[in-house]
């Protein structure tokens, strides 16, 4: 269902948090992949008529930072903006950071660019 809003959007998550069970690891690329699924088929067959937005919250650590750097990369052409907010933990020290994934990112989504 289509989200409209950010009080709309904090509704939903506030409701998502209560029916999931947070744990480890902090895998990105199954919902990435998934989400890509969707956007290709609306490329393929819609002509990009919708758009999608993924948005991961997490503490930071991207437990399979590779796949998920793999998968980013091939799909910066699609109808599909991927939103990382990180909710830092001071305490915690990673090398998976979201950030590394914008950086080793940044050719392809340069290709990507509207003028």
């Amino acid at each position: 269902n289509p989200v409209l809003g950010k009080d709309k959007l904090k509704e939903c998550y506030a409701s998502t948090l209560k029916k999931v069970e947070l744990s480890l690891p902090v895998n990105y690329h199954k919902a990435l992949e998934l989400a890509s699924e969707y956007a290709k088929y609306e490329s393929d067959n819609y002509e990009a008529r919708n758009y999608f937005v993924l948005v991961y919250i997490s503490v930071g650590v991207i437990d399979d930072f590779q796949e998920t750097l793999s998968l980013l990369k091939g799909i910066s052409d699609l109808p599909l903006t991927v939103n990382m907010i990180r909710v830092r933990n001071m305490q915690m020290e990673d090398t998976n950071d979201p950030a590394l994934l914008i950086k080793e990112c940044a050719a392809s989504f340069a290709k990507c660019e509207r003028q």
